[in-house]
């Protein structure tokens, strides 16, 4: 009997254990339905490579911040069609070979839809070509490297204008307004886009304008102590000065320029037309120095205004360039995510390329920044805004 029941107890078991597996690969085949390999999870994952430690971790915070306010918003609205955003954020620290790492870990471990980022020039050339191996659009708010876009085709884009387009207007005000002569060119050779400003993108525009560059000197992030430079520009008597380099920087340069009794005018860079450089070197220091942008805080436009008011509110200080520009990058992708339909359950590598094919095709996005549409180089083709340093703040030109 004994032998009998267990018998019988062992067929028992085994057809619980046969109706538990026949379960289980029901379930399994129905999760495989619902989403089958390679799909989008129950989220839209946006990656992002930022400097949140670091040299410029000041302003990877900027963008970092711009960013959280655009997917609070959007989640508080119910997401896209109903599907929540997720930002994973990978600090880059500035270093290109953490840039690729984080690339790489954004693109294969966490399966994001697309990347934010990267943040300099040098680390966009390593990153593009590992995106585009991927096929992963790559969407930079801060890097403006002539060529770049268009030797990263197709999955990279710059939401930026490049500094060739964006210097030329500035150094056109510039010369009608002081006359200059002579300039002397101070530059920040560690960062890669400003050291190409400060050789091949200034030196050009100034001599056609017809004025002879007398000087170049370079410095690097981080540099404290500017007089060597500053007192061999003195020993040069240029006419203006074209400065290049981060308000910390470039503030000291001001500040010490002028203890040095130099009163030339001074032709900035894109970081120089900000609000941040005013604070860091004093309203009289700036007075009467020009820049171009595409986005200042003083800016009149409604959908700027409205951004500049929630970024102070929130984080009790002015956005930099480089929050309006990741801002409008990551407002234009939600907008092409929603047109183009892509939802949970899709393959993941159709809706990458999807938003590939979307970016390419933005003309006339009406963000922030004002009107952004991408050229067929990937960069964004933007409305210039020519700005004068006067009484505090900035005002347009033209």
């Amino acid at each position: 009997m004994k032998h009998r029941w267990s018998w019988h107890a062992k067929r028992a078991r085994s057809a619980r254990l046969g109706s538990a597996l026949a379960a289980a690969l029901i379930v399994a085949a129905l999760l495989m339905v619902v989403s089958p390999p390679g799909a989008l999870a129950a989220e839209y994952r946006i990656g992002a490579l930022i400097p949140i430690t670091g040299p410029a971790a000041a302003y990877g915070k900027q963008q970092e911040a711009a960013l959280n306010i655009a997917v609070e918003a959007i989640n508080a609205k119910g997401g896209i069609n109903g599907v929540p955003v997720k930002l994973i954020i990978h600090d880059t620290s500035v270093k290109p070979d953490e840039a690729v790492t984080g690339a790489r870990r954004l693109i294969a471990t966490e399966k994001v839809l697309t990347i934010m980022g990267p943040f300099t020039s040098g680390q966009c050339e390593v990153v593009f070509p590992v995106i585009n191996k991927a096929g992963i659009v790559s969407v930079t708010g801060s890097c403006a490297s002539p060529g770049l876009g268009a030797k990263s085709r197709p999955f990279a884009f710059l939401n930026m204008q490049t500094s060739d387009v964006l210097y030329a207007p500035a150094t056109q005000a510039f010369v009608k307004r002081y006359k200059p002569k002579r300039m002397a060119v101070i530059y920040d050779s560690k960062e890669r886009l400003f050291n190409i400003d400060g050789t091949a993108i200034f030196p050009p525009i100034l001599k056609k304008a017809g004025i002879e560059v007398v000087g170049s000197m370079p410095f690097l992030t981080g540099d404290l102590d500017f007089s060597a430079q500053v007192t061999k520009i003195k020993s040069l008597n240029p006419d203006g000065i074209v400065l290049v380099a981060w308000p910390p920087e470039g503030a000291n340069i001001l500040r010490e320029l002028r203890k040095q009794g130099i009163t030339a005018p001074v032709l900035g860079g894109i970081s120089l037309a900000d609000r941040k450089f005013v604070e860091l070197a004093g309203a009289g220091v700036m007075e009467g120095s020009i820049a171009s942008t595409f986005f200042w805080t003083e800016s009149p436009e409604p959908k700027a205004k409205a951004f500049t008011e929630t970024f102070e509110k929130r984080y009790g200080k002015a956005p930099f360039f480089i929050a309006a520009t990741i801002y409008d990058a990551f407002q234009i992708t939600m907008k092409l995510i929603q047109d183009l339909g892509i939802k949970p359950g899709d393959d993941l590598a159709a809706s990458r390329k999807k938003l590939m094919e979307g970016w390419s095709k933005v003309k006339n996005y009406e963000g922030v920044m004002g009107l952004t549409t991408i050229g067929s180089d990937g960069a964004a083709q933007k409305e210039v805004f020519v700005l004068l340093a006067e009484g505090g703040k900035f005002k347009r030109l033209q």
